[in-house]
C-alpha cells in the first residue's frame, strides 16, 4: 500500500476524532467509527512500517471505541476482534506473556459476541485458534493446544474459512509443537486436510498449491510413515501436479507462470521418491512423466494467449460482491428494532444461498476445466516411448530416497544410491566449485610470474590431485552403482559400450 495514503488517512481520522470530541455529541456512533477506522489504519501503517507508537496509539483507539460499544451492541464484536488483533501484534514485538493473555481474552469475548452463524464467525476461530496455539508455545500448556484444535475443527466447517482451517490443521496434527506432550501427529489426518485444501475454490489455487506442497515437503522430511500413508501422500502429491497447468495462467505476470509450472518438477521428484521407497517404479515413473510433462508442454503454451476467461466477469463481480457483503457486520440498529434485525437475517440467508449456488456451479466449472486443458499434449513422446530408442537413466535426490530409474524398451528398474544424500552431494558441489575457483585465481595472477618449473608443476598437480578425488567420491556414490546395475542386462550393456 501507499504510506503517503496512509499517512493521510491517519491525518483525516485524527482530525475527525478531536471534532467530534470536542462537540456535544462525543459519545455518539460516529465517534466509535471514526475511532475504529483510526485504528486500523495506524495497524496497517505498523504492518509497513513497523513503528512501535503506531501500534501502540492503535491499541488507544480501539480502547476508545470499545467503550462506546456497550454488550449487545452489533459492533462490539468487531472492535473486541480488531484490539485482540492489535494487542497479539503488540506480543510478537514485546514477548509479554500478559499481552497474549488478554489477546486471548478479547478473542474469546469477541467470539461470544459473533456466535455461530454470524459472517464473522470463522475468521475469529481462526483468530482464536492462532492465539491459543502461540500461548501453547509458549508455556507448554496442553488444554490451549487441544481447544485450539477444536475450534479448529469447528472452522474447516464454515466454506468462507475452511481451507485456511484446513491448512492449518493439517500442520499442527501432524507436527506437534516440540515443547508440548503430544508424542506424535497424525500424518492420516494431515494428508486428508491437504488434500480438501487442493479441492477447496476458495482463496487461490496459486495460494493452495504453495501452502501444500510447503506442507508435503516438511511432511516427507520428518515423518515416519508408512506404505498406507505413504500411497496417501503420493496421491495428494499428483493431485497437487494436476492442478499446476490451471494455477499457472490464473492471473499472474510470465515470470510467476513460469516458476508454476517449474514447481511441478519439484512436486514430481518428490512425489515419485515416496513411489520408489514403495519400490513402485511404474507409479514413479508416471509421476515423474507427469512433472515433465507440466514443464515442458505447458511452459510451451505460454507463447499462446489463453481463449477467454475461466470465470465470467458477472459472476465474478457477484461472487466478490457477496463474498464481501457476508463478511462483514451486521447492519447497526437499535437494540429494541427486532424487525430490522429479522430482516436483515433474511436478506443474509438469501445471500448464502446463492453463494452457496455459485459456489457449486465454480466446482462443476474446474472440472470441466480440467479435461479443457490436460497436463499431456496432443501427441507427446513419453519417456517409456523414448526409451525404446535408447536408455534413459533418471537420477532422483531427495530428503528421502538417493537413487535412479533406468528405463529401456518397456521396462524399468531402479538403483538405491545411499550415500549419495542431499547432504553429501551440497557439499561436494561446494569442493568442486571451491576448487575450481583456486585453480583459475592461481592461473590468474601468477600469469605474469616466473616460477621454477617443479614449483608451478607441484601446485597445478595438486589441483589435478584434488579434482580426481572429487570425481572418483562422484564415480563410487553414484556412477558405479548405476553402471552396475545397467551391466546386469546385457542388450543394455551392449547398447551403452558398443559392440
Amino acid at each position: 500500500k501507499n504510506c503517503d495514503d496512509l499517512d493521510q488517512a491517519i491525518t483525516l481520522y485524527h482530525n475527525g476524532c478531536c471534532v467530534i470530541s470536542d462537540s456535544p455529541v462525543k459519545r455518539s456512533s460516529d465517534h466509535a467509527v471514526l475511532l475504529l477506522n483510526h485504528a486500523l489504519v495506524l495497524h496497517d501503517r505498523f504492518r509497513n512500517l513497523r513503528h512501535s507508537a503506531d501500534l501502540d496509539e492503535a491499541i488507544a483507539q480501539n480502547r476508545a471505541a470499545l467503550e462506546l460499544y456497550p454488550k449487545g451492541h452489533p459492533y462490539r464484536g468487531m472492535c473486541l476482534g480488531n484490539l485482540s488483533d492489535a494487542i497479539a501484534a503488540h506480543f510478537e514485538l514485546s514477548q509479554d506473556p500478559s499481552d497474549l493473555d488478554e489477546a486471548i481474552v478479547l478473542s474469546q469475548e469477541s467470539l461470544h459476541c459473533r456466535p455461530e452463524g454470524h459472517p464473522q464467525h470463522g475468521a475469529t476461530l481462526l483468530s482464536l485458534a492462532d492465539r491459543l496455539i502461540s500461548s501453547s508455545t509458549l508455556s507448554g500448556n496442553t488444554t490451549d493446544f487441544d481447544d485450539a484444535i477444536k475450534l479448529l475443527r469447528q472452522a474447516a466447517m464454515i466454506p468462507f474459512v475452511a481451507w485456511q482451517a484446513q491448512l492449518k490443521l493439517a500442520q499442527i496434527v501432524s507436527q506437534v509443537p516440540a515443547n508440548t506432550p503430544h508424542s506424535h501427529g497424525d500424518s492420516v489426518e494431515a494428508l486428508h486436510l491437504l488434500s480438501q485444501v487442493l479441492e477447496s475454490p476458495m482463496g487461490g489455487v496459486q495460494t493452495h498449491l504453495e501452502a501444500v506442497l510447503h506442507s508435503l515437503n516438511d511432511l516427507s522430511a520428518v515423518a515416519a510413515w508408512t506404505d498406507e500413508v505413504r500411497e496417501q501422500a503420493i496421491g495428494v502429491y499428483a493431485q497437487a501436479i494436476s492442478l499446476m497447468p490451471r494455477a499457472a495462467y490464473l492471473g499472474r505476470d510470465l515470470k510467476q507462470q513460469l516458476q508454476s509450472i517449474a514447481d511441478a518438477e519439484t512436486a514430481a521428484v518428490m512425489a515419485a521418491s515416496n513411489a520408489l521407497l514403495l519400490k513402485d517404479i511404474p507409479t514413479a515413473v508416471q509421476l515423474l512423466e507427469q512433472g515433465r510433462a507440466v514443464f515442458w508442454y505447458q511452459a510451451a503454451r505460454l507463447q499462446t494467449p489463453l481463449e477467454d476467461e475461466h470465470v465470467t466477469q458477472d459472476v465474478r463481480n457477484e461472487i466478490n460482491h457477496l463474498c464481501r457483503v457476508l463478511s462483514m457486520d451486521p447492519c447497526s440498529v437499535e437494540l429494541d428494532g427486532k424487525c430490522a434485525v429479522e430482516r436483515d437475517a433474511a436478506r443474509r440467508w438469501k445471500q448464502s444461498q446463492r453463494f452457496e449456488e455459485l459456489f457449486g456451479q465454480l466446482k462443476q466449472q474446474f472440472e470441466a476445466e480440467k479435461l479443457k486443458n490436460p497436463i499431456f499434449p496432443p501427441e507427446y513422446s513419453t519417456l517409456l516411448q523414448t526409451a525404446e530408442n535408447g536408455v534413459i537413466v533418471i537420477p532422483i535426490c531427495t530428503v528421502n530416497f538417493s537413487g535412479a530409474v533406468i528405463l529401456h524398451k518397456g521396462t524399468s528398474d531402479m538403483v538405491h544410491l545411499p550415500l549419495a544424500t542431499p547432504n553429501w552431494l551440497k557439499i561436494w558441489n561446494q569442493r568442486w566449485q571451491e576448487d575450481a575457483i583456486d585453480a583459475r585465481a592461481y592461473l590468474r595472477d601468477n600469469k605474469d610470474v616466473v616460477f621454477e618449473g617443479s614449483v608451478r608443476s607441484a601446485r597445478l598437480v595438486k589441483f589435478f590431485e584434488e579434482e580426481h578425488t572429487l570425481l572418483s567420491e562422484l564415480w563410487s556414490n553414484v556412477v558405479q552403482p548405476i553402471v552396475d546395475a545397467v551391466q546386469g542386462r546385457p542388450e543394455v550393456c551392449r547398447q551403452l559400450y558398443g559392440k
